[in-house]
């Protein structure tokens, strides 16, 4: 049942964006607004300019099967068009409702309740205002007319129809007022809700917010609290007392950011005890690399505080409901932790592969969701060892330079697998493309390594001269495309499990 009625909202939701959508291309259409200028300046009559706008408002009809009739008005009220060719006496528009209550709107759209036209159909009706959107004669945002928009209220039902079960379950659509406007029953249409139907929705309603507010307030609790004491913490580190007390026996985030700060607050105290030496036997050479060295490691303490601040923001965005800001947040911190993150060079595939994901939610919420993304990675190759920060550019590379600028919607193909003694990595979008030119001057810079110490972005010549050193392979990129088609990536590594003589060849200077 709870499933039906998910189902059933959405396409409720789905319905009213639609219609959303319509009004917006009808409101924005040129000859529209053109047709609506003359209209209210007197220059012409209705039948002027019916054919200008009969196309693009019967487009909108065609699209969607329940609606009965486009009317577009001027702003004294009177029919400049109509679908229907019922044009009302201007007197009967103002007096309508929904002449009325739109006067009152700031150009959202409003819903009319349902009510039978003039066929002794039931609609429900949408209206908005239309504004000027060039200055010719108007100023650019001041209303210039209004569009009203009816649907077949029988479409409403068609959506829970479906779902009329033998236990006797009923679906009623009602206004925020209490009124009945989408039921079987056609009788019931604009009279109020049953009274203990009302009630009963009532007390859910209540219970519910209770619940909600209990679970809330137990889950910001346990998030705030070791959020504070942390801050705490620091502060005491800050003033010079190093006698930090943290449970870092978790495994969340806020468990993980205390273990570090942990491992760096003993490793600052090991610090100074080895500079208060080194100053009591004067080797003042070496006291100078210390001060550095420590110096260094506090810088490394501002990620730490950067998490703490990002986390801090992620449960302002979700005490304030915005869980879209909430989840980008929590996203880009995660992608900060493992950009900075010391220690080894290699990590394993799984570890990288998360990262990846990690970048496409951030990038899918940003783009909102302008494309899609399919994964396949053998799950045989998830724990070999490859360079840290490896796919992550190719991937990024893909989305600004082939799907961002593609106005359709994209699809981006990521794939891991084992070829022969090899792990490949292939990266492919149905982007712009790139020109065969540029794709040529590309491949010739494949070619060649410039390890000199230069500093450069991390781009396609970064990854082949990381290959390049890591695992001696000469052609470990290779790219193709089409302009207007796409692009393919192709990384290729030798497979390693035990990074350990890996790691001594050390990091290639990165921007």
């Amino acid at each position: 049942m709870i499933f039906s009625i998910k189902k059933i909202l959405k396409q409720l939701e789905l319905y009213v964006h639609s219609a959303e959508q319509s009004s917006k291309t009808l409101l924005t259409n040129h000859n529209i607004q053109c047709s609506l200028l003359q209209a209210n300046q007197k220059q012409c009559n209705p039948d002027d300019y019916k054919i200008d706008i009969e196309n693009i408002v019967l487009g909108e009809i065609l699209k969607k099967s329940d609606m009965m009739n486009v009317g577009i008005y001027t702003l004294e009220g009177e029919t400049m068009y109509s679908s229907t060719n019922v044009y009302f006496n201007k007197k009967n528009v103002l007096k309508e409702l929904w002449y009325q209550k739109v006067q009152n709107t700031l150009g959202e759209m409003i819903w009319i309740d349902t009510y039978k036209d003039n066929l002794n159909h039931d609609v429900i009706s949408a209206s908005r205002k239309i504004y000027a959107l060039t200055s010719e004669i108007y100023t650019v945002g001041e209303c210039i007319g209004y569009l009203l928009m009816s649907y077949n209220e029988q479409f409403l039902e068609n959506i829970y129809g479906d779902y009329y079960t033998q236990e006797d379950h009923k679906f009623y659509i009602i206004n925020d007022q209490g009124v009945i406007v989408s039921h079987k029953d056609k009788q019931l249409l604009n009279t109020c809700l049953p009274k203990d139907i009302f009630i009963y929705n009532i007390y859910v309603l209540l219970i519910s917010c209770f619940i909600v507010i209990l679970i809330a307030l137990r889950f910001s609790s346990r998030l705030s609290k070791p959020l504070i004491h942390l801050q705490s913490e620091m502060k005491k580190v800050e003033k010079g007392d190093f006698s930090v007390s943290i449970n870092t026996n978790g495994k969340d985030e806020v468990a993980e950011l205390g273990k570090s700060f942990v491992k760096m607050v003993k490793r600052l105290q090991t610090l100074i005890q080895e500079m208060y030496n080194i100053q009591n036997s004067k080797h003042q050479a070496e006291l100078k690399q210390k001060e550095a060295e420590m110096a260094a490691l506090q810088a490394q303490i501002n990620p730490h505080f950067l998490y703490n601040t990002l986390e801090t923001i992620r449960m302002v965005a979700l005490v304030n409901q915005d869980r879209k800001a909430a989840t980008m947040i929590k996203l880009l911190s995660n992608l900060f932790r493992y950009n900075i993150k010391k220690g080894s060079n290699m990590v394993c595939v799984r570890e990288e592969l998360e990262h990846v994901k990690t970048y496409l939610q951030l990038q899918k919420l940003r783009f909102n969701d302008k494309f899609d993304v399919i994964l396949e990675f053998d799950e045989e190759i998830l724990d070999y060892k490859i360079v840290k920060l490896i796919l992550q550019p190719i991937v990024e590379n893909a989305i600004y330079h082939g799907i961002e600028p593609k106005e359709e919607k994209g699809i981006l193909f990521i794939r891991g697998y084992q070829e022969n003694k090899l792990i490949k990595f292939v990266v492919e979008d149905n982007g712009v493309g790139i020109e065969k030119e540029k794709l040529d001057k590309i491949q010739s810079h494949l070619l060649y390594t410039e390890l000199d110490g230069e500093k450069r972005s991390i781009g396609l010549n970064n990854i082949s001269d990381r290959i390049r050193l890591y695992f001696n392979i000469e052609e470990g990129v290779q790219i193709e495309s089409k302009k207007g088609v796409g692009t393919k990536v192709i990384l290729s590594m030798r497979i390693s499990d035990n990074h350990s003589d890996i790691d001594k060849i050390g990091e290639i200077k990165e921007c």
